[in-house]
């Protein structure tokens, strides 16, 4: 096939520089290319139909039983857990979801058939109608406060797969397999403000270890948290961050004792971002820091005894022991 080709692009260049001067010509040049080009397709039509010659590799899953925290470049978030039928917590814009979270799912085979909306906004369900789309999802679990223009579309399409829409109150556990299960530690209902303080901040248990997501949450979500006496403790946080706002108060940071931060805020504007006093201030508490600027995509394998958190891009990996 390779030669084939070269004779194609070869015959194609040769046809272009005899046809300038004399069309005719190259008019002919190019009908013995189409024969070539058709000899070229039926020599591969029937060759692919002996046995033994292909074969289809499924790359291995790289968050195989643990779960994966995609690199949302323009905000949202998207995070695949590989537990149960698969959970896919908030999936981006649809225009994310196609370019980053879509193709990524494909490659493994990796389905879901629970997706959770921490928010209502198109930067993190958008991408759920495609998944709707692919088929298999069975529950949806929502905010029960406000409810956008697209979690509304969200919610219709899972209704006309007949899937179950689940609103999600305070303490809430969903149950994804045995051992993993998924809890609703705030969720936003009341609070005035800015709207990202009316998501949901979820942690998810498994193996013994605890995983916090905080979504768009800023300062009112951990002033909320901390002063209803709310436990959120966890060995890992993934971090959202919203512009013009405080994440991470030093009491909200000793609440949660993690060991692991993920977080990223790069197309944020330069005095709207992580400031280096912040991240020096955790580095000095013991917390290894995952700027997913530098990480791309962070996993997460939580083990009986271990919680392994590489990153992919650099492929630095910290490894969390139970004490």
């Amino acid at each position: 096939m390779v030669m084939m080709a070269f004779l194609i692009l070869s015959m194609g260049l040769l046809s272009l520089a005899v046809g300038v001067v004399v069309r005719p010509a190259g008019v002919v040049m190019n009908r013995m290319n189409a024969g070539v080009a058709g000899v070229a397709l039926g020599s591969a039509e029937s060759l692919g139909r002996l046995p033994g010659a292909w074969m289809k590799v499924t790359p291995e899953k790289r968050w195989k039983d643990g779960l994966v925290i995609f690199d949302m470049r323009f905000g949202g978030q998207a995070v695949h857990v590989d537990a149960g039928g698969g959970v896919m917590i908030d999936g981006g814009s649809e225009g994310a979801f196609f370019d980053v979270v879509g193709g990524a799912l494909g490659e493994v085979g990796a389905r879901a058939d629970t997706l959770v909306a921490t928010h209502n906004d198109e930067e993190h369900v958008g991408g759920f109608l495609e998944l709707l789309e692919r088929g298999g999802v069975k529950q949806i679990l929502v905010p029960q406060d406000e409810v956008s223009h697209t979690l509304k579309r969200v919610v219709e399409a899972g209704e006309g797969v007949d899937a179950r829409v689940i609103g999600a109150g305070l303490g809430r556990r969903l149950v994804i397999e045995e051992g993993v299960d998924l809890e609703v530690v705030w969720d936003g209902r009341g609070e005035s403000g800015r709207a990202e303080d009316r998501g949901l901040v979820l942690r998810l248990h498994w193996a013994g270890w605890r995983i916090l997501f905080t979504g768009d949450g800023g300062y009112l979500t951990e002033r909320a948290l901390l002063e209803r006496g709310i436990e959120v403790e966890a060995e890992v946080w993934v971090c959202g961050r919203n512009r013009n706002d405080l994440v991470g108060s030093p009491a909200f940071v000793r609440a949660v004792n993690p060991e692991v931060v993920v977080f990223r805020d790069t197309f944020f504007p330069v005095h709207e971002r992580v400031s280096a006093g912040w991240m020096r201030w955790l580095e000095s508490e013991g917390v290894e820091l995952f700027d997913q600027a530098e990480e791309g995509a962070v996993y997460v394998k939580p083990r009986e005894g271990a919680l392994e958190v590489p990153g992919q891009v650099r492929g630095r990996k910290v490894v969390v022991e139970d004490d």
